[in-house]
């Protein structure tokens, strides 16, 4: 998980890019492929980002991603998945984590794995 200063929203109206930079965080994590772990490949990844309320777990955001290679033999595959979400969108002085759940290209969903909790300054 990083903290980066880039990514362009749109504007107001929708209609060009705001040329002002967005503090994003991203989460990045291994691709899945087939193995001792795995009964088949990751191709597509549910990436939710969690919050701790209480003695619950609030869901925050989920996106879908590809693996940059997720169209190439498995064995190129082997880069960094990431992820991006708007630093705006993550609540400060709470505690956040990232899920993220591979899914194989029949739909099924894999065994999840998550980050560590973690407080985002104000």
């Amino acid at each position: 998980m990083a903290e980066i200063d880039d990514g362009h929203r749109r504007n107001k109206a929708g209609t060009k890019l705001d040329p002002k930079l967005r503090k994003q965080v991203i989460a990045s994590f291994p691709p899945i492929v087939t193995g001792a772990a795995s009964p088949s490949r990751g191709v597509e990844f549910s990436v939710t980002a969690e919050m701790r309320v209480a003695d619950m777990t609030q869901v925050l955001q989920e996106k879908r991603v590809f693996s940059p290679n997720a169209y190439m033999a498995e064995e190129e595959d082997v880069e960094p998945v990431t992820c991006a979400f708007a630093r705006a969108d993550i609540p400060k002085r709470r505690d956040v984590r990232f899920v993220v759940r591979p899914i194989d290209c029949w739909g099924n969903k894999g065994a999840a794995i998550a980050s560590p909790w973690r407080r985002f300054p104000a």
